[in-house]
């Protein structure tokens, strides 16, 4: 057959087959409207993966910025250099130390089988199979995944997140459970690649939807709802009811709309009055130099508290969602908020200081 055609026609377990039997090296490329999804062969072999919305090189971006805790700077500089070469980008990375061996094949191992598994809901777009001369700069030592495997995996893969999708949704918002914010979960970076719930476990605060928390990992959908799960068998996590999940969605959304539109006209108030300086300053209106830099600060000191009441007033706001499904009301006061360990007293400065009359 060729290695060209349409998803409609031969679904990707069958080309992957194909592939399979015949030992081909190359690219496997699938495209479905503004979606593209890759599967690397050596020899028939899976040996990479990606999607042009995830792919190994993001994973392990995103888990030395939230894990290894490396600043945007030094992970963006090192990305710029290595980004299309996945053997060279490993090697520097254990060459400078940014992680362990253990580290990156764990990534990797998992991100491999996490994507090629992913394409496997693809049932609509086109295919093609190239040859790629620099198949190598691809696979990271000699770590491949053998086709039947992957296909078999995929397979359980669909019916478990079926299975699991009943009890947790995209907008599922999750809270601890009584008594386990109490839990000593370790997020060492060895520890978080093998107890990989306990990461999550971390992430539930009571506001962060299931698509959020994917947004926040370093590995892929199915890891997460799949580390939800064990939370939820567990016990150590409670969903919050599709009503006020949705409810707390819509807020968060509001609020960061609310907050881009101030910080927007504050960029632009800042940028004005920087330039209306410069403009002063090249007139050579010195006289006006005392007045115009008081103002200025007593607009900076303005600004800077108003932002310090926003954002209390989002956290209360939040926490007051939280409090009513949790306790079927509203809370009286906001110290309630911090008697039931929803918010810290450092969250209130800024509410209570603008609404401390009323309180």
């Amino acid at each position: 057959m060729s290695l060209a055609g349409n998803l409609s026609d031969f679904d990707i377990s069958y080309i992957l087959q194909i592939i399979s039997q015949e030992g081909k090296s190359g690219k496997l490329v699938l495209i479905a409207d503004d979606e593209e999804g890759y599967i690397v062969f050596k020899k028939g072999n899976v040996i990479s993966a990606g999607t042009n919305k995830q792919d190994l090189q993001s994973m392990v971006f995103q888990y030395l910025l939230k894990v290894r805790k490396y600043s945007q700077d030094e992970v963006t500089e090192i990305r710029a250099l290595y980004h299309e070469n996945l053997r060279h980008l490993s090697n520097k990375l254990l060459e400078k130390g940014f992680l362990s061996l253990l580290e990156l094949s764990t990534i990797l191992e998992t991100g491999i089988e996490d994507i090629a598994c992913s394409l496997f809901h693809w049932n609509r777009g086109n295919y093609r199979f190239e040859t790629i001369p620099n198949v190598d700069s691809y696979q990271v030592g000699n770590f491949s995944i053998s086709t039947d495997a992957i296909i078999m995996e995929a397979a359980r893969r669909q019916d478990e997140m079926k299975r699991m999708s009943e009890l947790i949704s995209r907008n599922t918002v999750f809270v601890r459970a009584e008594g386990s914010s109490e839990i000593n979960v370790s997020i060492d970076p060895i520890s978080t690649l093998k107890n990989f719930p306990g990461y999550i476990f971390t992430l539930i605060d009571g506001t962060s939807s299931t698509e959020v928390i994917c947004q926040e990992s370093f590995f892929s959908k199915y890891q997460v709802y799949v580390a939800l799960n064990e939370l939820l068998q567990e016990k150590k996590i409670t969903p919050l009811s599709d009503t006020i999940s949705l409810t707390i969605s819509s807020a968060l959304k509001k609020i960061g709309e609310s907050k881009a539109t101030r910080l927007s006209r504050i960029f632009t108030s800042a940028l004005a009055a920087v330039v209306f300086i410069v403009i002063i300053y090249l007139l050579g209106a010195i006289f006006l130099e005392d007045l115009l830099f008081s103002k200025t600060i007593e607009e900076s000191h303005r600004l800077r508290s108003e932002l310090t009441h926003s954002r209390s007033y989002q956290k209360v706001a939040i926490g007051t969602l939280q409090y009513q499904g949790n306790y079927g009301s509203l809370p009286l006061y906001p110290t309630d908020l911090i008697n039931k360990k929803i918010l810290e007293k450092r969250d209130l400065r800024g509410f209570i200081s603008s609404t401390e009359e009323n309180y």
